[in-house]
């Protein structure tokens, strides 16, 4: 079974356009972001979803650079964005993190992984509902044909 992390992500934010690839410590947000959840055992591939939009171009052109899948969508349909990411990466499971997640932890990456693979009934896997990590550190899990279904 393959274990895709879609990374949502895009320049157009109104509140802090461009905070994906501002600089942080002299790292680039995104890629501080890639590189953590590179470390995750569990993950075997890491996906960029981003829009069509020109604004999110340096954006995935910077990702993609580095050997990354991108998948461009809809800026208002992220369904058929994670749909379309899911499809190509031929995902079964999905890890969603959104892209202003940089100090993801691969460590809990992980033991989300491990818990959901032991428990085999579950559908769905997430730790902001109810919330028991800080903002930052959000993952959700569920099989790709989920997304497929509702997409």
């Amino acid at each position: 079974m393959k274990t895709v992390a879609i990374v949502q992500a895009r320049m157009g934010s109104s509140r802090l356009p461009g905070k994906v690839m501002r600089e942080v410590g002299g790292q680039r947000v995104i890629d501080l972001l890639l590189r953590r959840l590179g470390q995750a055992q569990e993950v075997d591939e890491i996906v960029l979803a981003t829009t069509v939009r020109p604004i999110d171009t340096p954006l995935a052109e910077h990702v993609a650079a580095q050997g990354f899948r991108v998948v461009r969508g809809s800026e208002d349909d992220v369904l058929s964005r994670f749909v379309t990411a899911a499809d190509e990466a031929q995902a079964d499971i999905v890890i969603r993190i959104t892209g202003d997640c940089p100090l993801v932890m691969p460590e809990l990456v992980d033991a989300a992984m491990r818990r959901y693979h032991a428990e085999p009934t579950l559908d769905y896997l997430s730790n902001t509902e109810p919330p028991t990590y800080p903002d930052g550190f959000d993952l959700e899990i569920f099989p790709a044909k989920t997304l497929r279904l509702m997409g």
